[in-house]
């Protein structure tokens, strides 16, 4: 727990801004941090309540973060609502495979899915693809927009460098078409290293 305060010149003395509370928590498969803040303002010389704030964390025990999530005190309903969610899943190599973030629906409490993107590897944890999805509320489903499929361009015993190139969805037909042009592309370039059993890739 914490507390803050400011000088007030008038009353010449300290008075309360805000009131934290960070609170930790662990089931044995993920781990939980929930940090919440309550501000108050000065209204007439009185302090009263402004707004409050609480951050969600929840993570693996690998360390990846799972669940990333803003709330908003709601005076009226006397409870927090999500203002912003991004959700994350894991492979059992750590590998990052799925994203989908979420939004507040304007002048509501709610909150529905904003966008998503999709990550694939190949056997040596090497990322071949990311799709990412748009959610059309109307439709309640995601639709793809945009991909990038990953290569490797050239590999030698101490370097590696690797291509993305990005397509854009065509929903009138259901095809990828290949975005032309250098901008549309990405580069990798790593160098690589060996330990006493394994070898890795190091970005370089």
């Amino acid at each position: 727990n914490f507390r803050g305060f400011r000088w007030d010149n008038v009353s010449q003395s300290f008075i309360l801004t805000r009131i934290g509370e960070i609170l930790y928590y662990s089931n044995g498969v993920e781990k939980r941090i929930e940090n919440m803040m309550i501000n108050f303002i000065n209204v007439n010389g009185e302090i009263i309540f402004g707004y409050g704030d609480r951050i969600i964390e929840e993570f693996d025990l690998n360390g990846n973060t799972i669940l990333n999530q803003s709330e908003r005190w709601d005076v009226d309903k006397q409870q927090f609502y999500i203002r912003i969610k991004y959700e994350y899943t894991y492979d059992e190599n750590g590998n990052k495979t799925l994203y989908i973030g979420y939004k507040q629906i304007p002048t509501t409490t709610s909150h529905e899915p904003r966008n998503k993107i999709e990550y694939s590897y190949n056997s040596d944890n090497l990322k071949i693809n990311e799709t990412s999805y748009s959610w059309y509320s109307g439709l309640e489903m995601f639709k793809p927009y945009i991909k990038m499929d990953i290569s490797t361009l050239s590999e030698t015993e101490t370097n590696l460098v690797r291509e993305g190139i990005r397509y854009e969805y065509d929903t009138n037909f259901n095809t990828w078409n290949v975005l032309e042009g250098k901008e549309f592309k990405s580069y990798w370039y790593y160098t690589k290293t060996q330990s006493l059993s394994t070898n890795s890739v190091e970005p370089n």
